[in-house]
């Protein structure tokens, strides 16, 4: 296997995500190992020599990698980098540790009216997918998910990481395991939705297999994919007459992620 840290610090940068990989739940753990990835290229690519990180190298992997991402996401990346440093001069090297970056949410929201879910929900209930598609359960599989990120408000990549075992259909309870913070939390949800998600697994052959997912894609244990949920979501939502136009810059239109706004 080909060895994917190569810089100078490349043992130390293993030691570091050993240890860290204890400490962290498994996407949480993904996210923390691609910035440290990132980090170990950018020490490659301008072939440091000296086991030490001043300020020069950090202004300048800041600026290679906030081309092209918001502001949040490169936040988000210096405030992982912050622990390797730190494990670094705990380890007796000279490093430079860089400030985190206050950011400003300037996102501005589509909020659905209560004709556009309307038309919306109307338009999944009959949707019919595309010849070409290889999910044959994503006619099924739609309607209930719409209506989970609606009326739970939950975010699409919590919603298809729900497994079968996650529902407590007495308790009309959701579990989340992968979730933005990486903290489990239990979501509620009504009678209504509750029946719903009874005849659905039932119809689908998943409701005594708890390691099922709720939205399977080409088999029972593979999840459907966030873009999967975000193209069908697309072509229902042209169906449904609900125009995508982006008011401002800081808008992304009429998106998914919207229906937790919606539903707040």
């Amino acid at each position: 296997m080909t060895d994917e840290f190569k810089s100078i610090f490349s043992n130390e940068i293993r030691l570091h995500l050993m240890l860290r990989k204890e400490e962290l739940a498994s996407e949480a753990f993904r996210h923390y190992r691609h910035t440290i990835k990132l980090f170990d290229d950018y020490l490659y690519s301008i072939n440091l020599k000296e086991k030490s990180i001043e300020e020069p190298i950090i202004d300048g992997w800041i600026k290679e990698i906030s081309n092209g991402i918001s502001i949040n996401t490169v936040s988000g990346h210096v405030h992982f980098i912050r622990q390797l440093l730190l494990f670094l001069i705990d380890h007796g090297y000279d490093c430079f540790i860089p400030k985190t970056i206050r950011t400003r949410d300037t996102y501005v929201p589509y909020l659905y009216t209560d004709q556009d879910i309307e038309n919306i929900f109307k338009t999944a209930d009959s949707f019919t997918a595309p010849r070409a598609v290889k999910n044959i359960n994503i006619e099924n599989e739609m309607p209930l998910l719409l209506r989970l990120l609606f009326c739970c408000g939950l975010r699409v990549g919590e919603t298809i990481n729900i497994k079968v075992g996650d529902i407590d259909l007495k308790r009309d309870l959701i579990l989340l395991r992968v979730t933005k913070k990486y903290k489990q939390r239990l979501v509620p949800f009504d009678k209504k939705l509750s029946e719903i998600i009874y005849l659905y697994c039932g119809a689908m052959g998943i409701l005594n297999d708890s390691e099922a997912y709720l939205f399977p894609s080409t088999d029972r244990y593979t999840p459907l994919t966030a873009n999967s949920v975000g193209n069908y979501y697309r072509i229902i939502r042209k169906k449904a007459g609900i125009k995508n136009n982006q008011i401002n810059k800081n808008g992304r239109g009429a998106c998914l992620h919207c229906f937790r706004h919606t539903f707040e």
